[in-house]
Formats: C-alpha cells, sequence, structure tokens
C-alpha cells in the first residue's frame, strides 16, 4: 500500500504587493449602509432613481464577452429609475490584474469593484490585512439589502471573511462559487478519439494512460496531456502509482506551499522540509492510512515518467492556455473543473469540427464521503477597493443582482429568448442570438455565480449534473484544518519573499522536467536555509497553533 498526501495544486502568483495605496480613512471602517435599499420609492409616486454614475469594474477575461452592450443597455432599461448606474468594465489577464489594479490606484484612477481570489497577484488576504479593500460587513443581514442577505447566508459568509488590518475577520469581497470543491479530478478528452482506437469511455487513471499511448502512437504532433506550467501535473501522475485507502482521519494539509500535520496533542508541527514527507517529524504524525515510506516521492517520480513518456510537452513549463491547445486540437486531453463542462465543449466543436469531448474522473475512491479536503471558501471574489467613492452603489448592484433570478439570469446567461430558453425544473439551453448570430460567453464566475441561485445547462449529461450537485454536497468533503486561517507575513516580509521565491522552484519537479528529483530537492532546502526558513517556518507555525486555539481540529 502507498502513502497518501495530496498535495493541492493551486496557481499561487505571489509576484507583487499592491503600492501606494494605504489604509483610506473612511473606507477600512465597515461602511455604513443606508436605511433603504436602492429599489425602493421613498414617497408615493415618486422615482427613487438617484444621480447617475458610471461604475468600474475590473474582471480577468481574456476576450470580451458576446453581446455585452446589449446586456448593459437591457439592465440599463430596467434600473435607470432605481439603480441609475451604468458599468464599465475592463478586461485584464490573470496574471497580471493585480497589476493593473494597482497602477489604477496609484494614478489616482477611479475602481470601483475588482476581482480578487486567494491566487490573484496580490491576493485577497494581502489586499485585505494592508487596508486596501472596503470592509462590506454592513450590506450583508441588513434588511435594506434583501438580496445580499438571499445569496449569502451567515455559513457561507463565515467561510469567506478575511483579516484584515485591526485583525479581526470581516467580508471584504463577495464570494462566487456553485461548489464547494469538485469531488474528483476531471481530465477532459477526446471521445472521438478513444473510440477511433477502441477504447470507449474512459474510466479511470490506467485507461487515461491508455489513452495517451494511442495518441503517442496514431497522433503525431499532438500533446497527449497539456499542462499549465505554474500549475504542474504532479497530483494527477500520482495517482498512476497510488492505491489509495480510504480516509478516517485528516490531520494534515498545506499553509503557503509548506506541510502541516496536528499532533494528539492538538497543537501543528510544519515540515522543515519543501517536500514534507522527507521530515520523520512530520511523517511521524501522519495517520497510518496515509503513509507508506515504500516510496516517500512517489508522485514526483510518476510526473517524471510522464514526462520522459512523452506524455506531457517538453517545453510544459512555458505553457499558458492549456484549454485553448486542448480545443484547438493540439493536445489530447487536459485538466479542468467540471464546472465549466459547457463551455468547453462548446469550444473544441467549434474548434475541432467533428470532435467529441469526454470526461473521466480519475480520482480513487471518487463516492466515498469525507474524502475531499475543502475551505469551504470560494476561489472568486469581487471586491471594492478603499479608494472608491461608490461603495454604497456598487453593493446596491449586487444586491439588485442577487434579489431576483430575472436579474441575475440577465447577467449569468444572457437575455432570455435570444441567448437562452428557460428549460424548466432549474435547467437552460443557450441559443445564438439571432439578431446578430453570437453566443453570449461570459465568464459568470467573476461576477454571479451562487450556491442559490443556479441552473444547468440541458447540454449537459446527466452524469456532468450529478457531478456538479455533488459538488455542493457537504457530505462529501471534510473541512481542512486550516480552513479560515491567513499567514501574517509584514514583520517578516523580506524573509517571506525570499521563502517564496526559492519553493517557486518546486514547479518544475511538479512538472516532471527535473531528472534528478532527490538532488534537486535537497538544493531547494539548501537555498530555503539560506533565505531564512527557520524564522518563516517558525512565525507560521506559531501563528497558525494560535489560531487553533480558537479553532480547534476536530478529527474530522
Amino acid at each position: 500500500m502507498k502513502k497518501l498526501f495530496a498535495l493541492l495544486l493551486a496557481a499561487a502568483m505571489l509576484l507583487a504587493a499592491l503600492t501606494g495605496c494605504q489604509a483610506q480613512t473612511p473606507a477600512q471602517e465597515t461602511a455604513e449602509a443606508p436605511a433603504a435599499s436602492a429599489g425602493e420609492d421613498s414617497d408615493e409616486g415618486a422615482s427613487s432613481a438617484k444621480e447617475h454614475v458610471t461604475l468600474e469594474f475590473i474582471f480577468p477575461q481574456n476576450n470580451p464577452t458576446n453581446d455585452w452592450d446589449l446586456i448593459m443597455e437591457e439592465f440599463e432599461r430596467r434600473t435607470k429609475d432605481t439603480l441609475n448606474v451604468s458599468i464599465n468594465v475592463t478586461l485584464t489577464g490573470f496574471d497580471d490584474i493585480g497589476q493593473k489594479v494597482s497602477l489604477k490606484l496609484t494614478s489616482g484612477q477611479q475602481v470601483d469593484s475588482v476581482f480578487v481570489a486567494d491566487w490573484t497577484s496580490p491576493s485577497l488576504r494581502d489586499m485585505a490585512i494592508k487596508g486596501q479593500l472596503t470592509n462590506l460587513d454592513a450590506y450583508f443581514h441588513n434588511d435594506a439589502y434583501p438580496g445580499l442577505a438571499r445569496a449569502f447566508d451567515e455559513s457561507y459568509l463565515n467561510q469567506n471573511r478575511f483579516p484584515g488590518a485591526d485583525g479581526e475577520y470581516h467580508v471584504y469581497a463577495i464570494p462566487f462559487a456553485h461548489e464547494y470543491g469538485a469531488v474528483g479530478s476531471f481530465v477532459y478528452y477526446r471521445q472521438d478519439l478513444a473510440d477511433k482506437y477502441n477504447l470507449g469511455q474512459l474510466q479511470d487513471i490506467d485507461d487515461l494512460m491508455a489513452y495517451f499511448d494511442a495518441i503517442l502512437e496514431n497522433e503525431p504532433g499532438m500533446i497527449p496531456y497539456v499542462s499549465l506550467g505554474m500549475d504542474g501535473f504532479l497530483a494527477i501522475a500520482g495517482y498512476s502509482a497510488w492505491d489509495r485507502p480510504v480516509e478516517t482521519k485528516h490531520n494534515y494539509g498545506e499553509v503557503n506551499g509548506i506541510g502541516y500535520v496536528i499532533k494528539d496533542d492538538g497543537t501543528a508541527y510544519f515540515a522543515r522540509s519543501a517536500v514534507a514527507v522527507l521530515d520523520p517529524e512530520y511523517v511521524a504524525h501522519l495517520p497510518a492510512e496515509a503513509y507508506n515510506a515504500e516510496d516517500p516521492l512517489y508522485d514526483y517520480h510518476a510526473a517524471r515518467q510522464w514526462y520522459e513518456a512523452g506524455y506531457v510537452s517538453k517545453d510544459v513549463m512555458n505553457i499558458t492556455d492549456h484549454q485553448g491547445m486542448f480545443c484547438n486540437g493540439k493536445a489530447a486531453a487536459f485538466t479542468r473543473g467540471i464546472d465549466t463542462y459547457s463551455g468547453i465543449a462548446a469550444q473544441l466543436a467549434a474548434g475541432v469540427p467533428g470532435s467529441e469531448i469526454g470526461v473521466v474522473n480519475v480520482l480513487p475512491n471518487k463516492d466515498a464521503e469525507k474524502q475531499v479536503g475543502c475551505t469551504f471558501q470560494a476561489w472568486n471574489f469581487a471586491a471594492i477597493p478603499a479608494t472608491s467613492q461608490n461603495v454604497d452603489r456598487v453593493m446596491e448592484f449586487y444586491d439588485w443582482l442577487f434579489a431576483d433570478d430575472a436579474n441575475h439570469d440577465l447577467f449569468e446567461y444572457g437575455i432570455e429568448g435570444k441567448h437562452w430558453i428557460d428549460a424548466g425544473e432549474g435547467k437552460y439551453t443557450p441559443q445564438t442570438n439571432p439578431d446578430t448570430g453570437k453566443d453570449y460567453n461570459f465568464d459568470a464566475y467573476v461576477m454571479t455565480w451562487n450556491p442559490v441561485i443556479r441552473r444547468f445547462d440541458t447540454s449537459s449529461p446527466d452524469f456532468i449534473i450529478e457531478e456538479l450537485i455533488k459538488g455542493g454536497d457537504e457530505k462529501y468533503f471534510y473541512k481542512q484544518a486550516h480552513a479560515g486561517f491567513s499567514f501574517n507575513t509584514e514583520e517578516i516580509k523580506a524573509v517571506d519573499a525570499k521563502v517564496t521565491e526559492v519553493l517557486s522552484g518546486l514547479n518544475g519537479l511538479k512538472n516532471g522536467s527535473v531528472a534528478d528529483i532527490e538532488g534537486e530537492i535537497a538544493k531547494i532546502n539548501e537555498r530555503l536555509e539560506s533565505a531564512g526558513f527557520a524564522e518563516w517556518v517558525a512565525e507560521l507555525e506559531r501563528q497558525f497553533n494560535e489560531y487553533l486555539q480558537e479553532h480547534p481540529y476536530e478529527g474530522q
């Protein structure tokens, strides 16, 4: 039996800190919400429209949304006598959204709502603790904002609060999510190619590797599996070398790239190695079912084997658009969340006529309960910079958005009858707008995803809908011990920058591009020591143990 060591591979782009925007005066304090919502008339027969204002939003979106001008026209028509706002959207890439926001703020430009997350640079946590975001506590569970109350219950909000400059946890951003997480690791592949080589529907990691072999043998020039260089494919490859037992205890995890384990006395120990399982003290406290020393680096070795076998591109470290390569026929498989199935299927159909999409869940024990760790936090948020002069107007918009399904549907799915048709039973059928010949392609995770309000695309197979529903079912998840914890690095900023840079050296190992795995890890550990890792990890451990005193590990 091989060990269990689940590395959560998230894009951690801590490239720059937002400068020139320190704590602002009133915005850093809890915003004082108005006594009545924007859509409520103040006296009989009078319009409640406010003075018109244009709100500036920033989205990380690679391509403009089709028919966005029509959505704006319809929105303004519906709200001209109430909200009376226009929305101007600036699009930027995922990798530079933090820098774009920083530039606008330091130059004094108006910014009213910006996409943020734990994985943006700077991250939501970084910005909140530096006083760069507006505290939004007063807008939730406030009778003046029934839409926000409807869409965001207290339990959901509690998992999406972050520490501010005052050391207390507040709502600094509106969370957007449909599910707690994915009950699996989903690999998209070409079903037409699998059928062509008599493989049928792929069921597990072994089937997937047989598919890769068929691609290598029969499709010259096509990459079997494409991965983003910043993510790596360590976990996926590791499933090929790991017989995972069902776990009954989850007292371990990872914070800021370093593995921790909760000891029997309830305190945490952080590994003193870049790869936690090489620290005997860490291993000593892992559950018996979670570790076997047969090969502590099995997942790294599996990633290397994929690289050597030609399953991935030799240029894997420089790949930035794995979905595009798959949907244009340059790659035979890639990994992404199941919640984007409909969009990927449409993109593949357009990019490779005659193709057919397939999805395989390669996670072992995918039907067992309490086997997927999560923080119950959203991955996507909208925050209001502390410099905004339109906080109330922005929150009135979001309240309107979630107050009525029709308002929400306008932005998430487009204009009913033009871009989509109500199919009943919580489903919808997207269609090409007959007036413009365009399909609505808004990246809804930047503004409208919500666990209370959602529809399912009728083009999604039943098993996709089942997986999406599972993603919102708590029984499949356990709450990770570090859920809600934030590492405050303000006092050790210089050391943190050095340690973070050294840890980024693991990317080559996670992508299988390093031949001498053990030697490279040893070099990284030496660099960590020179960077001040001992001080850094001791401070991380101290803060986490303080957090555990108020939020103890409960054996989940």
